[in-house]
C-alpha cells in the first residue's frame, strides 16, 4: 500500500450484535473499522437474515430436551434412575 493511499473506513454501528467465537457482544457505541462501509452493511443485513430465519432452508433444529414427547420431555422423569 502506497503512503499516500489512505484505508477506507467503515462503522459499525452501536447496537449491533456481533458473534465471537462461541459468545455474541453488543456493541455500545459506534466502532471504526478498516472496512468498506457497503460490506458492512450487508454482513449486518445478513446476520439480521440468519437470525430471523430468512434465507434459511428447512426447519430450524430444536432441542429435543425443550420436546412435550413423553420421553425427554415429560415431567416425570423417574424413567432415568
Amino acid at each position: 500500500m502506497d503512503k499516500n493511499q489512505e484505508l477506507e473506513r467503515g462503522i459499525i454501528p452501536a447496537g449491533t450484535r456481533i458473534k465471537l467465537y462461541e459468545g455474541s457482544i453488543t456493541l455500545l457505541e459506534d466502532t471504526v473499522v478498516d472496512a468498506n462501509q457497503e460490506w458492512i452493511n450487508k454482513a449486518i443485513k445478513d446476520q439480521e437474515d440468519y437470525f430471523n430465519g430468512i434465507g434459511c432452508v428447512g426447519n430450524m433444529p430444536t432441542d429435543s430436551r425443550k420436546s412435550s414427547g413423553t420421553i425427554g420431555g415429560s415431567k416425570n422423569t423417574k424413567w432415568m434412575l
